[in-house]
């Protein structure tokens, strides 16, 4: 019996998105460490403006008052900082890293807030259940282990970082390799428990692991 197009229809829509390894890390992380936002000229300006309203008779110099509690507050919040670091810790060891950048300096844009940096500073992740579908592309231009057991990753693609050496893909749903993957640096892959035939295996594809 063929299948309604209202059906299909329905059944295509329920289809879950794909979730990038990246955007993971990224959600992670500005979730993990949240930054204090410094009070802003806007809200200086709107604070003038409501005080002007509310007194139009008063003599105080209230900007130079708003001045003051800015200063005092700036000054806390640059060295405040809001890190989940048990959760943290779970993807990365090496957030106890960040952590101390942010103890020291303060969240800065050179560092912590800083994607670029970010991208070669890791040099380990772990995202366990996290529902990820895809792997690449990977930015990460120093990353040496990778862990992404239990996901919903089909494909074993091209594009992940070269400098890698320790891979784990265990329970997923990888049924095809890529060829011409090239991990030179690779010195330990797990495939454990996921679909891979033979044919997908064939000594005909250009693998490089060595």
């Amino acid at each position: 019996m063929e299948k309604s197009t209202s059906t299909l229809a329905s059944e295509i829509t329920a289809l879950p998105e794909d979730k990038k390894l990246i955007d993971t890390f990224w959600k992670a992380y500005q979730e993990d460490f949240r930054a204090f936002k410094l009070y802003s000229r806007a809200k200086e300006d709107k604070m003038v403006e409501n005080f002007k309203r509310l007194n139009p008779t008063s003599t105080i110099n209230i900007q130079t008052i708003i001045d003051g509690v800015m200063a005092d507050a700036n000054a806390e919040n640059e060295s405040k900082y809001d890190v989940d670091m048990k959760r943290a810790l779970k993807w990365s060891q090496e957030n106890q890293g960040i952590y101390r950048l942010i103890m020291k300096m303060g969240y800065t844009s050179k560092t912590t807030l800083n994607k670029p940096f970010l991208l070669e500073y890791y040099t380990q992740l772990k995202f366990k259940r996290r529902d990820i579908t895809l792997i690449s592309p990977l930015p990460f231009t120093n990353l040496k282990e990778l862990d992404l057991s239990h996901n919903h990753i089909s494909t074993f693609e091209a594009g992940l970082p070269r400098s890698l050496e320790v891979l784990v893909l265990y329970d997923n749903k990888i049924s095809v390799i890529e060829p011409k993957i090239s991990l030179p640096n690779l010195q330990y892959l797990n495939l454990g428990l996921n679909k891979i035939s033979d044919r997908s295996l064939d000594r005909d594809n250009e693998f490089n692991f060595s």
